[in-house]
């Protein structure tokens, strides 16, 4: 039983004594997505903030209708930027597909 100790002791330090090992870095380089910012938009100015008690229900109709086109625009304007990145991300996505 002492024998097969000291021959486990003995396997136990020579496994501590192991040379270390060299850690190297190595740089690869991959390649990066091309993704702009987005552009910057500015917020409409709404016109049924400027709705007043004294204000006839054909003024009050007219900002409305403002409000509603000023939005409208907003929204297209925003619809074009989500467009224009749907095609960058298929782009990106066909190019990393015939890598």
């Amino acid at each position: 039983m002492i024998k097969y100790s000291v021959i486990l002791y003995i396997l136990i330090l020579t496994g501590c004594a192991a040379p270390t090992t060299k850690v190297v870095t190595q740089y690869v380089r991959t390649p990066v997505r091309f993704c702009p910012a987005p552009p910057t938009i500015q917020r409409p100015w709404l016109e049924a903030k400027n709705i007043q008690e004294s204000d006839t229900d054909g003024d009050v109709a007219i900002k409305y209708h403002a409000t509603i086109v000023a939005l409208k625009h907003y929204a297209e304007e925003l619809e074009d930027i989500i467009k224009f990145y749907k095609t960058i991300s298929q782009q990106n996505q066909s190019r990393q597909e015939t890598k």
